[in-house]
This record gives C-alpha cells, sequence and structure tokens, in this order.
C-alpha cells in the first residue's frame, strides 16, 4: 500500500514479492492477477522510458544545433541517455542500447571537447555491450575496444578513476576467455 500511493518506484519490487508470497502460500489465481498486473506497469514503464529517451535526445540535439555553449545541459542529457541506455542493456534489449549510446556519442562529440568524462562514459558502455552481447564470440574484437575505451578513461580521468572499474572487469573477463590469465588478473586488481 504504501509503494502505491506514496512510493511507486517501491511497486514493482513490491508486486514481484507478493506474487511470490501468493504462489508459496498456495493462492495462485491471486498470484496471476498481480502478474498480469506486474507486465502491465512494466510495460508502462517501458513506455514512459522510451519517451524519456526521445525527448531528452529531441533536448540534446536542440543544444547542439543551436551551438549552445551550456556544457552543463549537455553533459545532463547525455548522463541521462547514458543510464536509459544501461536500464536497455540490463533488460538484454542490446540493439536499442547500441543505438542510443551510438547516437549520444554522435551529439557528444558535437557539443563536448573530446577529453570529457562524459564521452568516456558512454564509450564505456558501448564497450561493455560489445562484451556482453557477444554471441558470435569475437573476443579479440571485444578486447581492441575495451582496452581503447580504458585507454580514453585513463588519459581523461586517470588511473584512478571510478567508472574504469567497470571496463578493466570486462576486460579480465574477456581475458579469461581468451585463456590470458596473466592479463585477466592484472586487469581484475586495476
Amino acid at each position: 500500500n504504501i509503494a502505491e500511493e506514496e512510493r511507486q518506484e517501491w511497486l514493482a519490487p513490491s508486486l514481484v514479492r507478493l506474487v511470490d508470497l501468493y504462489r508459496m502460500t498456495g493462492r495462485f489465481k491471486m498470484s496471476d492477477k498481480l502478474a498480469d498486473r506486474l507486465k502491465d506497469l512494466e510495460k508502462a514503464n517501458k513506455k514512459d522510458v522510451i519517451k524519456g529517451e526521445k525527448k531528452s535526445l529531441s533536448a540534446l540535439k536542440k543544444l547542439i544545433v543551436t551551438g549552445s555553449d551550456e556544457t552543463d545541459q549537455i553533459e545532463d542529457y547525455c548522463y541521462q541517455l547514458n543510464d536509459i541506455a544501461v536500464s536497455y542493456m540490463d533488460a538484454g534489449l542490446w540493439e536499442m542500447s547500441r543505438g542510443l549510446l551510438e547516437k549520444t556519442i554522435v551529439l557528444a562529440r558535437e557539443g563536448l571537447p573530446e577529453n570529457s568524462l562524459v564521452i568516456n562514459n558512454l564509450m564505456d558502455n558501448l564497450a561493455i555491450i560489445d562484451l556482453k552481447d557477444n554471441h558470435n564470440e569475437k573476443y579479440l574484437e571485444v578486447k581492441e575496444r575495451l582496452v581503447k575505451a580504458i585507454e580514453n578513461r585513463k588519459l581523461t580521468a586517470g588511473r584512478a578513476s571510478a567508472g574504469l572499474f567497470s571496463t578493466l572487469e570486462a576486460l579480465s573477463e574477456v581475458n579469461r576467455r581468451l585463456g590470458l590469465f596473466d592479463e585477466a588478473r592484472q586487469n581484475a586488481a586495476g
């Protein structure tokens, strides 16, 4: 009830728990009813995310086309779009995530300096998608992209950059899959 009335972000997790609880106690009709409600909620959330993507992309394009020097605004929109792309990744929507990151990178490069942390974050996530959506097991190509993303991040933010961790972790995974265990340990150690 609290999730329903006051904390909408708690609604989906609460429904998941209730569905499980009703199933465990043998109340299958109620469980199915809540499961249907959860599906409807997820569809609505997906529509909201796509609407947010379109709105943010449109606003970012407008800033770039007008030649705005509002770097903070450009960065904010890029980060919003990056977060949406990550939510697509979390849902396994690789092509939607990849497409959004690629569009955002093009716009970010037009409105921000090349050594921007925003661009690095976008590039890191694009490289990580290549690992997660690597059905052809082209690990050498993925490794090359990850190494480039890491080098760019180090040049921009230094070796101690917090954003470097996930990309190093992905590179470690690629090296393990390639049988390069010493390199994998080095990457995992940071």
